[in-house]
């Protein structure tokens, strides 16, 4: 394995943790208590109605129906029978962004795929139908970041730099879960009871599974995106360091999921590239960031809340939108008092500071 392909792996998995941790504490209270005869029946469910859908006339079908092939926690054993599901389901269905995001950002072969162009041509397939959303081409800047290719990755990140809409579709990826469960009932209850604390957590539901499935629907493949931005590439062209700060400010001020704002703070600081005019939005994103987190848990921990915040996420398309708005309801302000600090492992961070720099 390729030592580029090493730290993409290890980066990646940083990177999924990092976007999934804010909405994944919205699950942790219901799934405390879940069975392993549950989680068996489950996966048994998933696996059948996976072969299932492929028989069906839908391709968004067979895509979502691809993604319920991988294990639960994910290993990437089924990646062979994903990429020929998906490659089916994107030619059929050359209109539809939620199958051609799924086919894109589906993981590229390991070792490196051995024909480049084909490879490039999936990982382009979302931005090819929408090139003005720059969360579409984040799986063009990792394909070629692996593959070594500085020049197509220059390019990309450049038609990146050059848009102003970023959305992950996460509300997207939640009506067409809950689409194909209301067709096909999983064996979870409908909505469970739920206790305020993990103390009191109910079992996992639908809600729980839609919620799981729509992230995993709608991640980024955001850690090629700090490598191919890293400082020092000798192959980069001359004007990829004002492309990645663009891109950076792109996500801060656009993404759609907290997790992407977070992930554009967290670009720029490490660019050092920061300037007076980005402290502001530094200081709101990183304070909706922490207020949410402590939050989420509430939320979570309530079946109402909990159902409320997925119909809000399918009618918005947006979870800025949502936690803009949950916050507001809790009577926390969308902007930081004049006097709040970030803090990082207990040690206050400025806005335009990149909290690796000061070690653990």
């Amino acid at each position: 394995m390729s030592a580029r392909r090493t730290a993409q792996r290890g980066r990646g998995a940083r990177t999924r943790r990092f976007a999934l941790a804010v909405s994944m504490a919205l699950l942790c209270t219901a799934r405390a208590t879940a069975q392993d005869t549950g989680a068996l029946d489950l996966q048994t469910w998933r696996l059948a109605l996976a072969r299932s859908l492929q028989d069906g006339p839908s391709p968004r079908d067979w895509a979502l129906g691809s993604q319920l092939l991988e294990t639960r926690p994910a290993t990437g054993s089924a990646l062979p029978e994903r990429a020929a599901i998906l490659q089916r389901a994107a030619r059929a269905a050359p209109g539809d962004l939620l199958v051609q995001a799924l086919w894109s950002n589906l993981p590229a072969p390991d070792p490196p795929c051995p024909a480049r162009t084909a490879c490039i041509a999936h990982a382009a397939a979302w931005a090819d139908a929408d090139p003005q959303n720059g969360a579409a081409w984040l799986a063009v800047v990792g394909q070629a970041w692996q593959d070594g290719e500085a020049r197509v990755a220059d390019t990309a990140l450049a038609r990146m730099a050059a848009t102003d809409r970023y959305n992950e579709h996460l509300g997207v990826a939640v009506a067409a879960w809950q689409d194909l469960l209301r067709r096909h009932p999983s064996p979870l209850p409908k909505h469970v009871p739920r206790a305020g604390s993990p103390e009191g957590a109910a079992p996992a539901d639908e809600d729980d599974l839609v919620l799981e499935e729509a992230l995993a629907t709608a991640t980024m493949p955001l850690a090629a995106l700090f490598h191919a931005c890293a400082p020092g590439d000798p192959d980069a062209g001359a004007a990829r360091a004002s492309d990645c700060a663009q891109v950076a400010r792109l996500l801060m001020r656009h993404a759609q999921t907290l997790a992407g704002r977070t992930a554009g703070v967290a670009l720029l600081r490490r660019l050092h590239a920061g300037t007076p005019a980005d402290v502001a939005m530094v200081r709101t994103v990183t304070w909706q960031d922490e207020r949410y987190r402590a939050l989420a848990p509430a939320i979570g921990g309530s079946g109402v809340a909990r159902r409320n915040h997925l119909r809000l996420l399918q009618a918005t398309d947006s979870e800025i939108e949502v936690v803009q708005y949950e916050l507001r309801i809790a009577g926390v302000p969308l902007t930081p008092p004049e006097d709040w600090r970030q803090t990082v492992n207990g040690r206050p961070v400025e806005p335009l500071e990149d909290p690796a720099d000061a070690g653990p």
